[in-house]
């Protein structure tokens, strides 16, 4: 059976190309990605016949099956191609990004009348088929409880780009920014479950922590109630020493049932049951193998079936499964609180109820030049105290913290102000700036350091602004800024360390988008710019409650 891959990337390359090579009734015809780079290593390590980087090249290469390892957002895409040249289809996980695109591949894999099969490559490590002939045979009597832990790093938070230079990992930020590690590895945990106890889930709900500031927590917990009466916790974590030096991780799996306990602990190497006749030891396997998901999808191509396949439909319900128990960790995440009493700018707001005049200036982004949120705050100060402030807009269009410090002193300090709001993330993260994020970081440090210089009772606000998306205009918005959570944590530090007062719009978006998508799109149209309605209704009331922290705190502490 003539095999072609799609997406030749790390996992392709360790895990999905070397395991199709090592069976007998599969042939490595061709392999599609639109990296070029991707491809040329592929192609040379594993000695493919064929390479593309047109899909439409590959799919008229002569391949019978389409293995699919692209990222997951590519998923649909690839599928949709797959079923229209009517070709079956083994789909890494998780299969799509959430349950309507899932939907969508299987009703189009079905209408072309071929096979979709979700790759859960942990199903077919001899540990996990042993696991599951131990729990039929009632080896350790009624399962009770599943513990299913993976907490571990991702390989980090920080990658060397090879000068030397520490940038943030793209791989543990791609799978962070595509929904976290419930969708990304926790899927695998589901689908072992669900495997092992033969019982559907009927209730879930998910827990989580953020070391990180992505949207999805890097660390969850996740209960799952089975048909069965069984109960199922997994942990899975991207964020465990993920800033150490000597990473480590903990996989284990526990199953108590009964009449005893089955254990398998990777860090130790060992697979074991105990019960009221002792110890048994078994023999111990990895969690992973590729070469046996291929081999038993080789016997569904010439067959037409598999029980130990994942289903299209088995796996559609686990990605349900990870992304909504994602989201409601997500949902449930306490607001961020706005800074403390001693952050805020009491002085600013004495000097006013003193008759003093005071200057403020806006420094920034476009997000700060034509944000509705700086009319609504000069308004607000103007109605506050009258003809007492100066207000003044130093936003630079399409500009970063570079500009921002080469412009300081002619946009901010030539102002002498009292009361200053600083944000330039959004553009430090775009990538045509190719700025290092150690420079972001450098840029906001010295223009807080100048600034105190000219006025040591100078009150400094800092922002971090709205995500972005990929909006219908091509303007790609969210994907040319695959580093802004990173520069946005730049500014977290900087508070932290000058305990300034910081506020956080960037949370406040990102709930908004997750929990109304259609509203967040209509308040952003172009994927970077909040209309009018949209600043007034996130920016402005953070700005707005800050304000009047800071004025209570200063009639209270004269």
């Amino acid at each position: 059976m003539k095999i072609g891959l799609m997406g030749c990337g790390a996992v392709a390359q360790y895990g999905h190309l070397p395991a199709i090579q090592q069976v007998n009734d599969l042939a490595l015809h061709a392999i599609y990605d639109p990296v070029a780079a991707n491809l040329t290593t592929a192609q040379a390590k594993f000695g493919v016949p064929h390479a593309f980087t047109d899909a439409a090249s590959f799919f008229a290469s002569g391949i019978e099956a389409v293995s699919i390892t692209s990222p997951a957002p590519c998923h649909k895409e690839n599928v949709l191609a797959a079923a229209r040249h009517r070709l079956p289809v083994l789909c890494e996980k998780p299969l799509a990004l959430d349950q309507v695109a899932a939907a969508e591949m299987i009703a189009a894999m079905q209408q072309a009348n071929v096979s979709l099969y979700s790759a859960f490559c942990y199903r077919f490590s001899p540990a996990a088929l042993k696991i599951r002939e131990l729990v039929r045979a009632g080896a350790i009597g009624e399962v009770r409880s599943l513990r299913l832990i993976y907490i571990w790093s991702l390989h980090g938070k920080y990658a060397d780009d090879g000068t030397g230079r520490r940038i943030i990992q793209k791989r543990r930020a791609d799978r962070m920014q595509e929904g976290g590690p419930m969708v990304d590895c926790g899927t695998h945990q589901i689908d072992l479950a669900t495997f092992w106890l033969d019982s559907a889930v009927t209730r879930f709900h998910g827990h989580g922590a953020w070391v990180d500031e992505y949207e999805a927590p890097d660390h969850m917990w996740l209960h799952l109630d089975h048909a069965n009466g069984a109960h199922t916790c997994v942990e899975i974590s991207y964020s465990y020493h993920h800033t150490s030096k000597n990473q480590r991780a903990q996989f284990s799996y526990e199953l108590i049932g009964t009449h005893g306990v089955i254990h398998y602990d990777v860090g130790q190497q060992l697979f074991k049951m105990e019960d009221e006749t002792g110890e048994h030891r078994f023999e111990f396997h990895g969690e992973k193998n590729f070469t046996g998901l291929y081999s038993e999808w080789a016997q569904a191509l010439h067959s037409g079936k598999s029980e130990l396949l994942t289903s299209a439909a088995a796996g559609m319900r686990v990605v349900e499964i990870a992304r909504e128990a994602t989201n409601q960790a997500i949902r449930d995440r306490p607001p961020h609180s706005l800074p403390a009493v001693e952050f805020l700018p009491t002085q600013f707001f004495q000097n006013l109820r003193a008759g003093l005049s005071q200057t403020v200036v806006v420094y920034g982004t476009s997000l700060t030049a034509g944000g509705a949120w700086v009319t609504a705050l000069r308004h607000w100060l103007d109605e506050q105290y009258p003809q007492q402030v100066k207000f003044v807009n130093s936003g630079g269009p399409g500009e970063n913290s570079d500009w921002g410090i080469t412009n300081l002193a002619a946009k901010v300090l030539v102002h002498r102000p009292d009361l200053v709001f600083i944000e330039f993330s959004y553009n430090d993260a775009h990538e045509k700036f190719q700025m290092p994020l150690a420079r972001g970081a450098t840029n906001l440090a010295a223009i807080v350091r100048v600034l105190r210089e000219q006025n040591p009772q100078l009150a400094i606000v800092l922002q971090t602004m709205n995500v972005g998306w990929d909006a219908p205009n091509g303007n790609r918005s969210l994907s040319i800024r695959p580093q802004l959570v990173a520069f946005n944590e730049n500014y977290r530090r900087c508070a932290r360390a000058d305990r300034l007062p910081l506020l956080d719009h960037y949370q406040n978006w990102l709930t908004l988008k997750q929990e109304a998508p259609d509203q967040f799109q209509a308040f952003i149209p172009d994927g970077t710019h909040p209309t009018d309605a949209g600043s007034l209704a996130v920016t402005w009331p953070v700005i707005r409650t800050f304000l009047e922290q800071a004025q209570q705190a200063a009639r209270i502490h004269p």
